[in-house]
């Protein structure tokens, strides 16, 4: 003999969340139909939904358009179906960027957050040299490896150096003192 359902126990079914789509309950027998508006009409009265799904036009569009679609396609829009009965929106991940490609940029305004700069061994080794030697000494030693360059590339004369860096490892080379 079948156990006779009350419409507490209907209630309780049609609300579970993971039938979000199915979320509506009827009032009284099955003689109640719906309205344009999702409300359930019964005899002249009507009454709204408890929880419609607010995707429920993105649902159905979904629905007719996977019946269309084969293999791999299918499956991805089965899994979007998935998603939007269950939590009501669909998995979108924007590019905070834009794709190199021309891409569109998304809302996120990123010139306010602030990264961290993570210092190169040159700066650090810098530092530790400033501590040591003083800035004054480090400077003069930037300053003589830049005339340096200088000199090598033709834009500065060798003899020049010399005079401006007299104790300098090339003066001392052209004095005979090194080798």
């Amino acid at each position: 003999m079948a156990e006779k359902r009350t419409n507490k126990s209907r209630l309780l079914e049609n609300l579970n969340p993971l039938k979000f789509a199915k979320n509506v309950y009827r009032i009284g027998k099955a003689s109640s139909t719906r309205n344009k508006d999702g409300s359930i009409k019964k005899k002249g009265t009507t009454k709204k939904l408890t929880n419609p799904n607010p995707k429920q036009k993105e649902l159905d569009q979904k629905k007719k358009t996977i019946k269309k679609l084969k293999g791999a396609n299918k499956e991805l829009m089965q899994k979007k179906i998935n998603q939007l009965e269950k939590y009501g929106k669909s998995k979108t991940w924007q590019n905070p960027v834009g794709a190199k490609g021309g891409g569109k940029p998304s809302s996120v305004d990123h010139s306010k957050t602030k990264t961290k700069t993570k210092k190169t061994g040159k700066q650090t080794i810098r530092e530790k040299n400033i501590a040591r030697h003083g800035e004054a000494h480090v400077n003069k030693l930037k300053a003589k490896q830049v005339d340096f360059k200088q000199m090598r590339k033709g834009k500065l004369s060798k003899a020049d150096f010399i005079k401006k860096y007299p104790k300098s490892i090339t003066a001392q080379r052209s004095k005979g003192l090194r080798k």
